[in-house]
């Protein structure tokens, strides 16, 4: 059975304790292919009078993404919660589901652990890698298990997802105008923006706003917060010049 988190808003610390001491308590004693997961998206409520004791919340319903003012009319319908990305699963439920849903996917991955620990490792492992797929698990997998396989845990913890340096930005400020720098920064007059500086080497920065700097070993990032969402555009651009090391 696949059962899964949601929430429609949270401090992260406390939505992981959540998860793990209530999939503890609802699925002590339940088989050993139980998991805890979601699709992507916004997931959809369907009454679940079916689902497998011990847990009855909900069943996988509707999936997908959506932009305001959609997102803002299904939040208040309370029909509608959001994917948290946490799963409680095991090995075993999760090989099986890739061996039968992505076998080629699957078979790849296992050749390339073949190597492991071998004086082959890592050359396989630059040999491989590149040729897998770029399919994401939520497609591969999640949004692929039976709906008898699934039940949803619902809590109000509260939302943020940093999955891209503007989100990672809003989860580190305390105002949005505030500039949230790491490392060994130093800024004057800067408005919204975010500096991250992984060296030793200072970075200095004065008069900027809604900018987004990374300054690494190799590479040093300075981006406008509106562009981050073609960020995926920068990167081919970074492969097709032949500097993939860099991504």
């Amino acid at each position: 059975m696949t059962t899964y988190g949601a929430t429609s808003g949270g401090a992260p610390k406390r939505r992981r304790r959540w998860l793990r001491e209530s999939a503890t308590k609802k699925f002590a004693g339940t088989p050993p292919n139980v998991v805890t997961a979601t699709p992507h998206g916004w997931e959809k409520r369907i009454d679940c009078a079916s689902c497998p004791s011990p847990s009855k919340p909900g069943e996988f319903g509707k999936s997908g993404a959506f932009g305001p003012p959609a997102s803002e009319t299904m939040l208040e319908s309370g029909q509608w919660v959001w994917n948290t990305g946490h799963f409680v699963t095991s090995v075993e439920f999760m090989t099986a589901s890739f061996r039968s849903r992505a076998p080629e996917l699957a078979a790849m991955v296992e050749r390339i652990v073949s190597y492991r620990g071998t004086p082959q490792e890592q050359a396989k492992l630059d040999e491989l890698y590149p040729q897998l797929p770029p399919n994401s698990f939520d497609d591969v997998i999640l949004t692929q298990i039976p709906r008898d396989q699934a039940c949803l845990l619902k809590a109000d913890l509260g939302w943020v997802d940093p999955g891209n340096l503007n989100a990672l930005k809003e989860a580190l400020e305390g105002s949005p105008d505030e500039t949230v720098t790491r490392g060994h920064v130093i800024e004057l007059d800067t408005k919204d923006a975010f500096i991250y500086n992984g060296i030793d080497k200072p970075v200095v920065a004065m008069g900027v706003s809604n900018v987004i700097v990374v300054e690494l070993q190799d590479v040093t990032l300075i981006i406008d917060k509106g562009s981050v969402r073609h960020l995926k555009t920068l990167l081919a651009e970074l492969e097709k010049r032949g500097l993939r090391q860099l991504l």
